[in-house]
């Protein structure tokens, strides 16, 4: 027994329709397609008729069975050519309701008639239809057709054509999954003695084995003498009673197809592909390493200028108010000043080439048609990636936010600059007052024989060199760690990108694909879907 029904297989089939749009090969869809349609259809024409069709070669009886089991002539019998030209229905009771459903199976020869000698079961709808391996296209084709939409298909052998290549290669191998209604007649016992029919028999079961209807009976008849008619009208009133043909036959027409599905995509799987790992390539085209040098630089500059003195600051002020006059007339000239060269963009190609290498790498070279769509999605979305992450490198800030231990040190270093000033004025106005002999100015002593003024200079001027140092050791540590902020916060800008405007297509993409993969393989083994 299944482990779902008929309403789970259905859903199924859809949602291998959904995921299979644009990834299954357009055959494949359109014979799922088909089989939805084709399923919603019978489903809605009638569930309590169960259509059987008789189907064999030339010469094997199906008409002479069809007559036996209505128990009248109800279709032309002939030994030496085909018989049947089109398919012929019998609708045991008279049944008017099975119309619609011979409508739409375009069965244009019906026969409503009560039951006959066997008593035929009503909601039966039995067809004779013509040979499978008929010289007659029309003939084969209208086999192909009814055998696709019937509910169960009775195939009628005989002592000649029951181990027949055509019968088993382009039918019975592909019935696997029907062996629930599919049952197989070994007719015309009556030219075979009990021990050929015994052997004839035993060979039919071994090939039908082979082909994996292990579950589909055989039954031994004859329509001359009568053998197993009735055992033959009791499997067909056994299904006709169950209900269950229907079912049975479109849950079986499912996981062939499923079958079918699940052997395409059985190769798809997780993408395993990162956005670091593409960054990492695309880093240098990315312009990280310069904007990261950039960030120092400008971190530098203005670490420098706002640690520095108000002497220091005063001084620079006045230099670029003397030479931006300058500046301007030799860059009118065309004799002075720098031209800002813009980063270059991404590339859209080398995003491809980048990804669609990592796609190979991640996938083992893969040429199946899976990996064949992620490299399409690959292309498509490489050059809106490559704006996406030039854009990302331009909108990133780099100029650094003011610290508080910048204006700290400039004070510092004002105090300093300014206790070396002092001590130098008062040397030199000492110098003066000697060289006009004025009377001396005070000259204190500090500690041990030293003047206060040279203290003054020496101490100041030394405290501006220590805080120097100490300005420039910060900086540059501060440069660093700026540098290394910026060039994470861009590296995740960058893998954001990466990220929304391509990976994230490819892994729905690398999921479709799975879930597909696994709805097919749970749909083929008849199981919920994981």
């Amino acid at each position: 027994m299944r482990d779902i029904g008929l309403r789970e297989h259905m859903t199924q089939l859809d949602d291998i329709i959904e995921l299979g749009t644009g990834r299954l090969p357009p055959d494949l869809l359109a014979s799922a397609v088909d089989l939805r349609d084709r399923a919603r259809e019978r489903m809605e024409l009638s569930r309590e008729h169960v259509v059987a069709a008789l189907c064999g070669g030339t010469g094997t009886g199906k008409s002479s069975l069809f007559n036996a089991l209505a128990g009248r002539e109800l279709a032309p019998v002939a030994a030496t050519r085909p018989a049947t030209d089109e398919p012929r229905a019998w609708v045991p009771g008279g049944d008017g309701e099975a119309d619609a459903l011979l409508d739409w199976l375009e069965v244009v020869h019906r026969h409503r008639l009560d039951g006959g000698s066997d008593g035929g079961q009503p909601g039966l709808v039995l067809l004779d239809l013509p040979d499978h391996d008929s010289i007659a296209t029309s003939h084969r084709e209208a086999v192909d057709r009814l055998a696709a939409r019937v509910d169960v298909l009775v195939w009628i052998v005989d002592r000649l054509k029951y181990a027949q290549g055509l019968l088993h290669d382009s039918y019975l191998h592909r019935l696997v999954e029907h062996a629930d209604v599919v049952l197989v007649v070994l007719n015309r016992t009556d030219e075979l003695s009990t021990t050929d029919q015994e052997v004839v028999l035993a060979d039919l079961r071994r090939l039908l084995d082979t082909e994996g209807l292990t579950g589909a009976p055989i039954v031994a008849t004859s329509a001359v003498t009568g053998e197993g008619i009735d055992e033959l009208a009791a499997h067909l009133d056994k299904q006709v009673r169950g209900r269950r043909a229907l079912a049975d036959r479109l849950a079986a027409d499912i996981r062939l197809l499923a079958g079918e599905v699940a052997d395409v995509t059985s190769t798809a799987g997780e993408l395993r592909v990162s956005a670091g790992s593409l960054v990492d390539e695309l880093e240098e085209q990315a312009g990280l390493p310069t904007v990261v040098e950039e960030a120092r630089e400008s971190y530098r500059a203005h670490g420098r200028g706002a640690a520095s003195s108000t002497l220091v600051r005063a001084g620079a002020g006045a230099r670029r108010l003397v030479g931006s006059p300058v500046r301007a007339a030799g860059q009118m000239l065309g004799l002075s000043g720098r031209h800002a060269t813009p980063a270059p963009s991404v590339a859209g190609g080398s995003v491809r080439r980048v990804v669609t290498r990592a796609l190979d790498h991640a996938t083992d070279g893969g040429g199946t048609d899976h990996v064949r769509r992620l490299r399409a999605i690959a292309a498509e979305r490489s050059d809106e990636t490559a704006r996406a992450m030039t854009q990302a490198r331009e909108a990133m800030p780099i100029r650094p936010g003011r610290r508080w231990w910048w204006p700290a040190l400039a004070l510092l270093a004002t105090v300093a600059e300014l206790i070396a000033v002092a001590g130098l004025v008062w040397l030199i106005a000492d110098g003066v007052v000697a060289w006009l002999q004025l009377p001396p100015l005070p000259m204190p002593v500090a500690a041990g024989e030293v003047p206060w003024p040279t203290a003054l200079l020496l101490g100041g001027a030394a405290s501006r060199l220590v805080l120097l140092v100490v300005t420039r050791v910060a900086v540059a540590t501060g440069a660093n760690r700026h540098g290394h902020r910026v060039g994470r916060a861009l590296r995740e800008a960058l893998e954001n990108a990466v990220d929304v405007r391509l990976l994230d297509p490819l892994r729905e993409e690398a999921t479709a694909q799975a879930r597909l993969a696994q709805i097919s393989r749970a749909a083929a083994a008849g199981h919920p879907a994981p």
